[in-house]
Formats: C-alpha cells, sequence, structure tokens
C-alpha cells in the first residue's frame, strides 16, 4: 500500500476523484522562441502568397493560406489578439475559389501587424 501511494504522489494523482496536477507554464526563453517562430512564419507567408497570387492556381493559394491560418491559430494560442477575425476572413475564402485584392490587403496588412506584437521589441 505505501508503494502504491508513493507512486500517486510522484506521479502527482490522487485517487479516482483527484484532480490532475496542474502543468507549469512554459519556460520564458522557450516561449520567446515560440513567438518569434511565429512571427517569423506570418512574414514568411505573407510574402509568399503575396508573390505568387497572381500566377498560382487556387489550389496552391489555399493550401498557403490554411497554413497562414495555422500561424495565426499558433500566434492567438501565445496570446496575441486579432487573429480570429482574420481567420473567419480566410475560411471565408473557401467557397469562393479565388482571392480578390481587397480581401488579401486586409489579410495581409492584419497578419503583418500580429507579428511585431509576438516578439517584443520589433
Amino acid at each position: 500500500r505505501r508503494r502504491r501511494r508513493r507512486r500517486r504522489q510522484r506521479r502527482g494523482g490522487g485517487g479516482a476523484g483527484a484532480p490532475p496536477p496542474l502543468l507549469d507554464p512554459l519556460p520564458r526563453p522557450l516561449r520567446r522562441l515560440r513567438r518569434a517562430a511565429a512571427a517569423a512564419e506570418l512574414r514568411r507567408l505573407v510574402a509568399l502568397i503575396g508573390a505568387e497570387r497572381a500566377s498560382a492556381p487556387w489550389c496552391e493559394l489555399w493550401k498557403w493560406l490554411h497554413r497562414l491560418k495555422g500561424a495565426l491559430g499558433s500566434s492567438r494560442a501565445l496570446g496575441c489578439s486579432g487573429a480570429d477575425e482574420l481567420i473567419r476572413t480566410i475560411e471565408s475564402l473557401r467557397s469562393r475559389g479565388e482571392l480578390e485584392e481587397t480581401v488579401w490587403s486586409l489579410i495581409e496588412r492584419g497578419s503583418l501587424a500580429i507579428a511585431p506584437s509576438l516578439v517584443p521589441g520589433t
């Protein structure tokens, strides 16, 4: 019995009704690294889509927009606001089958505005 109790204590679990142990937040250097990676990915995807927008087929553009949506989701998870509206805008393009100039400029401006807020001091 003592062994079981010790094992449970080491694992952080009590009995059947005990709450799971709380996870520690990410260490500060790891948080900075993830934020910098998310900002770089946002900038890279915006540049890629902007350069290829006129010549790429819709299936390629949608693939890149979907990746941009994922990068925006990561930035939202890292505590950056403003990504939800851009994600909804990208989702609204799914049925259209084309990327209009006005919609792209909205996505581009919004994404590039979010990127610096991920990395303080940029």
